[in-house]
């Protein structure tokens, strides 16, 4: 993370400032493949972090010869991907991202031209994407750094061990919290997710 972002949540909100001091390392790195990313983050879908490692690495396994690409995912059958032990809605919803990428629904060459927004809708459009799904891919596949999910549960707890003490943070609460962190929201939300590693 970059000195200037962490002088300016300095600036801006000292509890961030300080998870920035203490985890100044987190970085955005954009992912190569967005296909690939995708078919990752609905196999991750609901579990925990270290489940849906274990699923993915089984995932993977069905394409040794190939590797994942939405080509591959649409040669096989769901019952196929289905044994890596991703239900078969998951399987059907990888399916469904896949065809975006092969018919050219989603072209991602014109990502770089398009706002966050602009993004989501299209993502969110492909059933079995959902606003979480997309957020995720906006700060770990583009390296978009102004991305706060609101509805993603780590971020929550985070927030409230942090910030809400006894009383539960309203939703209002945590958007001016957020809102303060702009335009690096997205490293706000990497401290969140690291203070939580920290604290296990």
């Amino acid at each position: 993370m970059k000195n200037q972002i962490i002088s300016y949540f300095r600036k801006a909100d000292p509890v961030i400032w300080q998870l920035a001091v203490k985890f100044r390392h987190v970085s955005l790195k954009p992912a190569d493949d967005y296909f690939l990313h995708l078919a990752q983050t609905i196999v991750s879908q609901q579990l925990s972090e270290q489940a849906g490692m274990v699923i993915w690495s089984r995932f993977e396994k069905l394409f040794t010869a190939t590797g994942v690409t939405a080509a591959a995912v649409l040669s096989k059958n769901p019952l196929v991907l289905h044994t890596s032990g991703i239900s078969l809605s998951k399987a059907n919803y990888i399916q469904n991202v896949a065809r975006t990428f092969i018919n050219k629904t989603i072209q991602p060459r014109v990502f770089s031209t398009q706002s966050d927004e602009e993004i989501i809708r299209q993502l969110v459009s492909i059933k079995g994407i959902g606003r979480w799904s997309a957020e995720m891919f906006l700060i770990f596949a583009l390296g978009r750094q102004d991305v706060f999910s609101a509805g993603d549960a780590g971020l929550r707890r985070a927030l409230q061990h942090l910030y809400g003490q006894s009383h539960k943070l309203t939703d209002q609460r945590i958007l001016e919290i957020t809102r303060s962190w702009s335009p690096y929201r997205s490293f706000g939300c990497l401290l969140l997710w690291r203070s939580l590693d920290n604290s296990a």
